[in-house]
């Protein structure tokens, strides 16, 4: 048992003397030191203490997935969490109050009423979605924060809306288009933004130089951020496809390159590789733990455990720990910008000097139909007939494995990759 102690400022601290040793001959504050630095699916696989120090709020977070699923009705609309290490998905928790969302209707039989989503500043967002009465359901974005596992309203919407475009830049929130209640052609081409960096009680949105016209209204779509600018295309079939992007600095919309308009033939994201790469996978392989036979959970092997570890494969730079957080904190790292092609389920990555897309995966079944994605930690993981396709594009040659949405039965509607939640849900 814990004892507590009243230190010489009148503040009580826990004394963790009589916790079982993390490691042998070592006080556990120093234990948890070494182990910070080992791949947590090794830690996870060794012994139940070191297991359950992978889920402390101290130890360095690695990336999961998560997923925003409608059953088959389009009337339950759920958020789940997949822990790679464990390979469990874990329902995130009810909103308070309840919101629901409509996904589905019989008025609408050749459309899905979207749910629209995106990550920020390590933060789940709802950005637009419909309600029951058919009115825009959110007027404040609603944010998941992993790491206190609570749900909260961001700023109040000028003009709640759905059907619009929404992306994601330096930690600023951008809304454009859209239709409220009824359309309205001011709405429509109005374009404003939220940043997520300030403070909550100076959240609020500002306007932008506004889209030239309404045509970003007709769908959802997903701006994509590259190079300091948004990218995004109208809709998502090839016929009266056009393509914007929004200049941030100079706060100006120009016409997208047409070498990569004319390959935005599915979901596109980006993703920013660093001069090392974090162990920290978001969806490591079904058989990551094959080669762990020789991991005893016996501790007096703990020493042979950690010399068999190669540095680079094993040490972890806290400010380089996730893709993410590196990110957060403004690293400079390469921008890649990939498109999944929904026809084929071939993977390209965009070539800005030659407007040109180069093949990654020239063709793949298992990609064919693909509806969403989302990239981290050098994964892409993609949404097709059902099922969650993760693809190790850094791997050579490139691996594509499968992994089973939470509930079969439900439509994975988006996907999101975030650092895993810092406390049980």
């Amino acid at each position: 048992m814990n004892q507590s102690t009243q230190s010489n400022d009148g503040q009580t601290s826990v004394d963790h003397t009589n916790d079982p040793p993390l490691l042998p001959n070592l006080p556990n504050h120093l234990a948890q030191i070494i182990l910070y630095k080992i791949h947590p699916t090794l830690l996870y696989a060794v012994c139940r203490q070191w297991r359950r120090l992978i889920y402390t709020p101290q130890f360095p977070p690695f990336l999961s997935l998560y997923v925003v699923v409608a059953s088959s009705t389009g009337n339950d609309v759920s958020f789940f969490t997949f822990d790679p290490i464990s390979g469990k998905w874990t329902p995130l928790p009810e909103m308070d109050p309840p919101v629901r969302f409509l996904h589905r209707h019989p008025s609408f039989i050749s459309r899905n009423l979207t749910i629209q989503s995106l990550t920020v500043c390590g933060f789940l967002v709802l950005i637009a979605a419909t309600g029951h009465d058919f009115f825009p359901a959110l007027s404040h974005p609603l944010v998941f924060d992993p790491l206190t596992g609570e749900w909260f309203c961001g700023p109040l919407m000028t003009n709640p809306r759905r059907w619009c475009a929404v992306a994601c830049v330096n930690d600023t929130v951008y809304v454009a288009s859209g239709v409220g209640a009824h359309y309205r052609g001011d709405v429509a081409r109005l374009v404003e933004k939220w940043d997520v960096k300030k403070r909550r009680d100076e959240w609020r949105w500002e306007e932008v130089v506004g889209l030239k016209d309404g045509q970003f209204s007709r769908e959802a779509v997903e701006g994509v951020a590259y190079k300091g600018k948004i990218c995004m295309v109208n809709v998502k079939a090839n016929a009266g496809k056009e393509g914007v992007v929004y200049d941030i600095m100079e706060n100006r919309w120009e016409k997208m390159a047409h070498g990569m308009v004319s390959g935005w033939d599915g979901p596109v994201g980006v993703t920013r590789f660093f001069k090392r790469v974090s162990p920290s996978d978001p969806i490591p392989p079904a058989d990551h733990t094959t080669n762990m036979e020789e991991v005893n959970c016996n501790s007096s092997k703990t020493n042979d455990i950690i010399t068999r570890l190669e540095p680079e494969s094993s040490c972890i730079d806290d400010s380089l720990l996730l893709t993410s957080r590196a990110s957060m904190h403004g690293e400079e790292g390469e921008e890649v910008m990939y498109v999944v092609d929904e026809k084929t389920g071939g993977v390209r990555k965009y070539d800005d000097e030659n407007d040109c897309w180069e093949d990654v995966i020239e063709a793949s079944e298992l990609l064919e139909g693909a509806e969403h994605m989302a990239i981290g930690g050098g994964k892409i993981c993609i949404v097709s007939h059902g099922k969650i396709m993760v693809v190790d594009v850094v791997a050579k040659p490139v691996k594509i494995w499968v992994v089973d949405p939470p509930r079969p039965e439900y439509e994975v509607i988006s996907v999101h990759i975030l650092g895993r939640p810092c406390i049980k849900l």
